[in-house]
């Protein structure tokens, strides 16, 4: 810029902010204390302009930012922690919150925006405004406490849970499974005695050892060994565990797709 437009440009400056910032004369130029406080506060704007735009492109291109992930209990079995420990590696400055709520709130908060994505319980109806993908499955064991009649068999049917007292989880927890495992304890002509309603594996899986009842439980909690308490396999035709990740439709932002590619292929 030449001469002449830059001196308009400064005192139209000046004019605008009502005070002067430079003191000029024949000889010289010179900038006023308040040009001075002026061009040094303007220096870390300028600075700060620029770490904004990085951060956002950075968030642009999904290696930093925030994600929001719901999970049920379930998951946790299943690879959901391994999985983040992967994506922790190739993304460190991305911020994970983590939430363990049930299916029913879990849903919701996907569908009002406050979770980017959640691991449900596969096997409901599918909500036409989110999108499904397959995480993870499994079978069934039934746990018992040690010394039951059932101990020692190399699995267990499920017409041999006739009248046995049985630990289950809450119809509002998950309608459809619920009501698939009712329908194959009914097509197995077999009718265990719901003792308790459990809301989490830690307390289900105390109630067994305190012989209180039996429970459903997968293979992966089966998996670890746990004193006072035997893990039978369940065979017969009976529902299988299936994890999903959802989230909602539409195309997924540059941070949801990297952790999506780490989904189990």
């Amino acid at each position: 810029m030449s001469q002449p437009p830059l001196s308009a440009a400064i005192r139209s400056l000046e004019q605008e902010l009502g005070f002067a910032l430079l003191n000029r004369t024949t000889r010289s130029v010179a900038l006023t204390p308040a040009g001075a406080t002026l061009q040094a506060e303007g220096v870390l704007v300028m600075q700060a302009l620029e770490q904004a735009v990085e951060s956002a492109r950075r968030v642009a291109e999904g290696v930093e930012g925030r994600l929001r992930v719901g999970f049920v209990g379930i998951a946790t079995e299943l690879g959901l922690p391994e999985m983040i420990r992967t994506f922790r590696t190739t993304r460190p400055h991305v911020e994970l919150k983590l939430e363990e709520l049930t299916p029913p709130a879990l849903q919701a908060r996907l569908l009002k925006g406050s979770l980017d994505i959640a691991f449900l319980r596969g096997g409901g109806p599918p909500h036409t405004s989110l999108t499904y993908r397959p995480f993870a499955s499994e079978g069934y064991h039934l746990a018992i406490p040690s010394g039951h009649g059932l101990s020692g068999k190399p699995k267990v049917h499920i017409k041999e849970l006739q009248g046995e007292p049985l630990l289950f989880f809450p119809r509002s927890f998950h309608p459809a499974l619920y009501d698939a495992w009712l329908s194959a304890f009914h097509h197995a002509a077999a009718t265990p005695r719901l003792v308790q309603e459990v809301r989490s594996l830690r307390t289900e899986l105390a109630l067994v050892k305190s012989g209180l009842g039996l429970a459903l439980v997968g293979a992966s909690v089966a998996a670890r060994p746990l004193d006072g308490v035997e893990f039978l396999p369940l065979s017969g035709k009976i529902p299988h565990i299936e994890v999903e990740a959802v989230f909602k439709q539409g195309e997924p932002s540059r941070l949801l797709q990297s952790f999506l590619a780490e989904l189990p292929q």
